[in-house]
């Protein structure tokens, strides 16, 4: 039973209310669509109700996903072979694909700001019945920034009052809450930035002997639970940020579905991530007592290289580049470009990026500039000074000089997000990320490909990223394009991690070289990677069927496990 509301009274039911939805919407109102695993907001993909929609949801710049028919798609967006294939599965994922050219006549550009679109064909009854002369669709998980989508219609109705104009309801309880699913085509490879409806919780199957129930609780960002039996590994849906209390309420609600889903009635491990703050860690605790199990604590990078190997079924000895934005190091610092070696069934750190100065901890991760003067201070001391004028106050930038140089709240950090993050900050592309990963991935969406030298410098086995900031400060000095220098910083830390990976293949007689974590997903480092691997004969492995980034952390932990603690009893 389909019903149209304000929010104070039914204004229309059944074949009426899907009707009026669909002149409502292309009026330009904002309407809250009920579907089958929550709810999303819905406009054209006009200026203005996209303009309206940001703003009453306080999401500045991270892109909408689209839904449109297939045949609407192609007129705005290149589509290949693999990525039609996936697009109209039944599974029904968000694609993300490049935009083509003459995209701005079909679609607002306040949807994505990228040089790439999230689109989803529609995949309920419901869905197909708005299409009628609308080309697309924004269709967005009805949800404040962090916080679970909204599934039930009391929810619906509070939670999304003020952001949606009208709502289209239905009286079918949804019981299980389930995201979309977000894909991407890197490397001749479909790839999931998030596994969740349409997968989610069909078990990964690894070849592996396993006789324990590892129930493992994942990263804090882009959370999501893994339950392993046998050589099944049971990946929850995705979760979210579960420093918010909200998403983790709903990661505890997650695990006891998961748990009751599989008739899990023991569990004997479980896992969480090595940091000592996070809730998920907190919670693990808590449910060792319940289960009175064994608890691991598994180290970030590790989890990701361990999540490469079990996607791939691949076990034997591999270099395995684990590149992010941060996870807790065995050091206690903020690693995020680690080099790590798979020998004997065990992982160690073996190399990394150059050491950095993270200014002012968390605030380096929301305003890059600060990172960049970090770099650059180093680099080129007074000029650098003069240079970040233009980013901060004098008072400020002095308060920063000093702080570095006491290191007052410098943490240390190997992180590759973070000196990505620096060159976007450099060349004023992003200044304040609002969402995880935003100054890199529009670094990403800037670059264009050019004729560059790159000379990657290492000493003693490790990335100088110092060099690569001060490099591209000068190209931008003597009036390099960004789309250059973008494509500079990029290659410098392709090239030079893979010229690490080629000193430690000859020293251990190593041919394989993995890549996982969030920056895996960038095409341009990962394209450049599989390209030398392949042109110079090593093997190289990639994600497959569970996220790159921190949704697979969980499956990861659970493979480390069994890799490295099950053997041992």
């Amino acid at each position: 039973h389909v019903y149209l509301t304000d929010g104070h009274e039914t204004l229309y039911e059944r074949d009426e209310a899907i009707r009026e939805t669909v002149k409502l919407l292309e009026e330009g109102y904002i309407v809250a669509v009920k579907g089958i695993g929550g709810c999303h907001l819905c406009c054209i993909t006009e200026d203005e109700p996209v303009l309206t929609l940001r703003e009453r949801l306080n999401r500045k710049s991270q892109p909408f996903a689209i839904m449109s028919m297939l045949e609407n798609v192609e007129k705005f967006a290149y589509i290949s072979k693999l990525e039609r294939e996936v697009l109209i599965s039944n599974r029904r994922p968000i694609v993300v694909l490049k935009k083509r050219k003459g995209y701005d006549k079909y679609i607002s550009k306040y949807v994505s700001n990228l040089d790439t679109i999230g689109v989803m064909l529609p995949y309920s009854g419901l869905h197909y019945l708005l299409f009628n002369k609308a080309i697309a669709y924004v269709f967005t998980s009805a949800n404040l920034p962090g916080l679970p989508m909204v599934k039930d219609n009391e929810d619906i109705l509070n939670k999304m009052n003020g952001i949606a104009d009208y709502f289209l309801l239905h009286n079918r309880r949804i019981v299980n809450r389930c995201d979309d699913s977000v894909v991407k085509k890197v490397a001749d490879r479909i790839v999931f930035l998030r596994r969740s409806r349409g997968y989610a919780p069909e078990p990964v199957k690894v070849k592996l002997d396993n006789n324990k129930t590892i129930l493992c609780l994942g990263a804090e960002l882009n959370s999501c639970v893994c339950l392993a039996k046998r050589d099944n590994f049971y990946l929850s849906q995705y979760i979210g940020n579960t420093a918010k209390y909200e998403t983790f309420l709903y990661l505890k609600e997650a695990i006891f579905r998961l748990l009751e889903l599989t008739n899990t009635k023991k569990v004997d491990v479980i896992a969480c991530d090595l940091h000592p703050t996070y809730n998920s860690t907190k919670l693990a605790q808590e449910l060792q007592e319940i289960f009175d199990c064994d608890l691991i604590r598994v180290q970030h990078h590790f989890a990701h290289a361990y999540s490469l190997l079990g996607d791939n079924n691949y076990f034997e000895d591999a270099i395995i580049l684990a590149l992010d934005g941060m996870g807790y190091g065995l050091d206690g610092n903020v690693w995020g470009g680690e080099v790590l070696l798979y020998r004997d069934g065990e992982i160690k750190r073996v190399s990394h990026l150059e050491e950095q100065y993270q200014l002012g901890g968390d605030l380096a991760v929301k305003y890059p500039a600060r990172m960049l003067f970090s770099i650059l201070y180093k680099a080129i001391k007074e000029e650098a000074l003069e240079f970040m004028s233009k980013y901060f106050p004098e008072n400020m930038l002095r308060i920063l000089e000093f702080q570095l140089k006491k290191k007052i709240n410098c943490p240390i950090t190997t992180s590759t997000g973070r000196v990505l993050d620096a060159v976007s900050a450099l060349l004023e592309i992003c200044l304040e990320k609002t969402y995880d990963g935003e100054p890199a991935i529009r670094l990403e969406a800037e670059v264009k490909k050019d004729d560059v030298e790159v000379e990657p410098r290492i000493k003693n086995n490790i990335l100088i990223t110092t060099d690569m900031i001060k490099q591209c400060y000068e190209m931008l000095i003597n009036g390099e394009s960004k789309g250059k220098i973008a494509y500079y910083a990029h290659l410098y830390i392709a090239d030079g991690l893979f010229e690490i990976f080629k000193k430690l293949s000859e020293k251990y007689g190593i041919n394989t070289i993995g890549l996982t974590g969030g920056v895996s997903y960038n095409r341009v480092i990962t394209e450049r990677i599989y390209e030398r691997a392949n042109e110079e004969g090593y093997n190289f492995i990639y994600h497959r069927n569970v996220p790159n980034g921190d949704g697979g952390v969980s499956f990861g932990q659970a493979i480390y496990y069994i890799k490295e603690r099950g053997k041992n009893g």
